[in-house]
């Protein structure tokens, strides 16, 4: 889908495609963690509320990930093995 607009548009649009794979990353975490407790929906909820005036950082730090350089929203190697995680166990489902 990506490439065909890519080629209609003849331009390669850098910041939709990194919004499409970090929204597929954090969407994955988060219906993980819903699916785990289901009182997270409030969660969703509250963050779909909010999302204009939440920063990116604050984002994350509200999903409970650890954010350890700001400047390039860098995350720890325990936050970004969670994301991981959740992410490939949600293919694996998808996919069966």
């Amino acid at each position: 889908m990506h490439l065909l607009d890519i080629i209609d548009a003849g331009d390669l649009d850098y910041t939709s495609l990194q919004r499409d794979i970090v929204g597929g990353i954090l969407s994955s975490y988060m219906f993980e963690r819903i699916e785990n407790d289901s009182s997270r929906i409030k969660e969703f909820i509250e963050l779909n509320d909010n999302i204009n005036n939440i920063s990116f950082i604050g984002v994350l730090k509200y999903l409970d990930l650890d954010v350890v350089n700001k400047e390039f929203v860098i995350l720890s190697n325990t936050s970004n093995n969670i994301l991981n995680d959740s992410y490939k166990r949600r293919l694996k489902r998808v996919y069966k």
